[in-house]
């Protein structure tokens, strides 16, 4: 329920209430189970994504650290499992400017995920390589990461119009940058079509 609660809050923006919520399931899981358990390593990356966005960034890479700890311990190094964390730190170490760092845990998470079996943490990752690329203002490879990640979210989230578009957005934004106009301007409106089209219902039974 506080799970729950604390998504809806956080979803609404009403973040302090959401932090509020995420702070008490992690206390109830750790006085039930202890610190060694999935549930509880989840409760702590809810608590870093909260923090980070509200720029305490040193306490949330606090929490996204434990709670990657918590689930090499339980689960191996290589395990896929430790993706949230990884994916967790990795975006804390770019908001604090710190790339080689987030381009290291990007770059990790990669390695332990198979993209068949886990294609929506595959292409976080290479979106968040290519953000860091971006950033460098090395275009062109991170061009390369946007359409990657764009050819597979058509492949596996056609249906999703959220992640279509922002992979559309991603790629537009660097074509704009390497003078790309007009292909920069196609894939702004494909975006935006998108995310104007109605969503399909199925007829009443």
């Amino acid at each position: 329920m506080l799970k729950v609660e604390g998504d809806i809050f956080y979803a609404l923006g009403e973040y302090k209430k959401a932090l509020k919520c995420y702070v008490e399931r992690a206390k109830i899981l750790k006085k039930m189970h202890g610190e060694k358990n999935s549930d509880y390593s989840s409760a702590l990356n809810d608590l870093g994504d909260i923090l980070a966005i509200r720029d305490k960034y040193k306490e949330a890479l606090g929490y996204h650290k434990i709670a990657l700890k918590i689930d090499e311990e339980m689960f191996g190094r290589e395990h896929g499992f430790n993706a949230e964390s990884l994916y967790n730190i990795g975006n804390v170490l770019f908001a604090q400017g710190k790339c080689e760092e987030a381009l290291e845990y990007f770059n990790r998470g990669l390695e332990i995920i198979d993209k068949a079996e886990a294609p929506g943490w595959y292409i976080s990752f290479i979106q968040g390589i290519g953000e860091v690329l971006e950033y460098r203002e090395d275009y062109e490879k991170a061009l390369e990461k946007f359409d990657e990640g764009l050819q597979l979210t058509k492949k596996y989230y056609s249906g999703d119009k959220y992640q279509v578009s922002w992979g559309l957005g991603l790629k537009g934004r660097v074509l704009y940058k390497l003078g790309k106009n007009k292909e920069a301007l196609k894939c702004q409106q494909q975006a935006l079509n998108i995310r104007k089209k109605p969503k399909k219902t199925s007829p009443p039974e």
